[in-house]
């Protein structure tokens, strides 16, 4: 082998040394890491929400009034408003508080002149089912429908307020149960409620009356109606 042949079999080697030496000076390896890598994953099915605030509107629905002293009886529809707050666990099952006005007629008796009118106030503590994640849905996660079955059960007071009757009852133990669904939009529970409340206590309200006779004895009997709520989460 000639001297020329030699040089031109280690100078390829010489070359391809020199050549990846200054690809690692150029281009030093990662730095070796201290500890364990974590990864959090972001992008899950549901935003983080604490509570819920909620409005509410009911209507649909008719109150019976009865007078255990003459035997008067009045039907009307009425019409409700109230807000609230309920609790946002995993678990599904919610603990809240709302407070609901409502307006109906009660001419008949003689309370509330001169319109008519018998104004209420409930104030409620108990437990609502909401689940964390959709009972069913249509479309996409991100864009489409999502529909969650929820229910309540709630307990508190009624607090009556007559315009011009002298009360000698004020307040009354009530109660309401709901069932419906929940209407949200994508991966955010917030949106709209449709449920049908149920009031199964009767509710009494002792006062004078003028047209009637003193120490009249009026008898709420259970009402049924439609409840239009919407979410905000926070």
């Amino acid at each position: 082998m000639t001297m020329d042949r030699i040089r031109r079999v280690l100078h390829r080697p010489l070359i391809l040394g020199l050549a990846a030496g200054a690809v690692l000076l150029l281009c030093p390896p990662p730095v070796r890491a201290q500890g364990p890598l974590h990864v959090a994953i972001t992008n899950v099915p549901y935003r983080d929400v604490f509570a819920f605030l909620f409005l509410h509107v009911e209507a649909l629905g008719t109150q019976e009034f009865t007078n255990r002293n003459a035997s008067v009886a009045q039907k009307d529809s009425y019409l409700g408003f109230g807000l609230g707050m309920f609790s946002a666990a995993n678990t599904g099952f919610q603990l809240g508080w709302k407070g609901t006005y409502q307006r109906y007629k009660a001419d008949r008796f003689g309370l509330a002149k001169p319109d008519g009118t018998l104004h209420c106030l409930d104030l409620h503590v108990g437990g609502r089912y909401f689940p964390k994640y959709p009972t069913f849905g249509f479309g996409k996660w991100e864009s489409g429908l999502a529909f969650r079955l929820t229910f309540s059960a709630m307990a508190g007071v009624s607090l009556f307020l007559p315009a011009n009757s002298d009360i000698n009852k004020l307040w009354s133990l009530s109660t309401d149960l709901t069932a419906g669904l929940a209407i949200s939009t994508g991966n955010h529970p917030s949106g709209l409620m449709i449920e049908c409340v149920y009031r199964p206590l009767s509710r009494t309200l002792n006062f004078q009356s003028a047209s009637i006779g003193p120490f009249v004895t009026v008898l709420m009997k259970p009402a049924l109606a439609f409840r239009l709520t919407y979410l905000f989460g926070p």
